[in-house]
């Protein structure tokens, strides 16, 4: 399976900053925030969206910890009922 190397438009459209989002860690999604606009790493060119870790701390990341929102491991909270 390839990975994404974009943000589809929707996803440009909606992450703006204070947007509630969930990342990727490992193979469970943790809540987090979106703290900036769309960059691009110096390095390889890829796009990214600082945020914030937003759920507990557990033993890989702390509450608040930085992260980068990488395509295909960012995503809007599903609404679970």
């Amino acid at each position: 399976m390839a990975v994404r190397q974009r943000f589809k438009p929707a996803e440009r459209e909606a992450f703006k900053p204070g947007t509630r989002v969930e990342w990727l860690n490992g193979s469970h999604w943790q809540p987090a925030e979106i703290t900036g606009p769309m960059k691009h790493c110096e390095i390889t060119g890829r796009p990214y969206y600082p945020m914030v870790h937003k759920g507990k701390t557990t033993r890989t990341i702390s509450h608040g910890a930085t992260l980068t929102g990488s395509p295909g491991r960012v995503r809007l909270p599903l609404n679970v009922a």
